[in-house]
């Protein structure tokens, strides 16, 4: 196997598989794509190939895995972008990044690979981010996350409701009973 170096000089075999994988699709297909070496992060808006040795005009999409599988360049997750959504779906999400109105398709979300990316177009903002993770968890019948506070806040009523317990248990005693009681703690 060929050994490529990045910029650091440190062996890099995705890029043997990237540039391996582009001159194949332009040597079969006379394709003037190339890849685009520009990282992949959460959020970002790239075209992609709609399937694997299409010339066909690309689809926008949203890249919706986190960076540290980004990182690897293999497997990704995406949401297709659509101009016009044929329904009225709470899992389309609407969306600017691209310039022009549109509509992330949050109820399907797709697994393709990193190397079917080829144009980078944009990015959402952290709002719109937010409205397409919103989007997902509802697709999936994911319920979304309690904020800290809300936590902090069920913690200790539940204590509370413990020490409450404990309080009308000791009330229902009898000295004697209270008295074996202390005299098994070990405090």
């Amino acid at each position: 196997m060929f050994t490529y170096k990045n910029a650091e000089g440190y062996p890099d075999p995705t890029m043997f598989t990237a540039i391996i994988m582009a001159d194949s699709s332009r040597s079969r297909h006379n394709s003037t794509r190339t890849l685009t070496w520009r990282p992949l992060h959460r959020g970002d808006i790239y075209l992609a190939r709609r399937g694997r040795y299409s010339d066909g005009p690309g689809c926008p999409v949203v890249v919706v895995s986190g960076d540290m599988i980004n990182k690897s360049r293999g497997q990704i997750q995406i949401v297709y972008l659509t101009m016009s959504p044929k329904n009225n779906l709470p899992t389309n999400v609407e969306i600017n990044g691209t310039g022009k109105q549109s509509f992330a398709k949050c109820g399907e979300v797709s697994c393709i690979p990193a190397s079917s990316l080829y144009d980078f177009v944009g990015r959402v903002t952290d709002d719109e981010m937010k409205k397409i993770d919103a989007g997902i968890r509802l697709s999936l019948g994911i319920e979304a996350e309690k904020s800290t506070k809300q936590l902090y806040k069920e913690t200790i009523e539940h204590k509370i409701q413990l020490l409450q317990r404990e309080l009308e248990l000791i009330a229902s005693m009898s000295n004697s009973e209270i008295n074996l009681r202390m005299e098994n703690c070990s405090i």
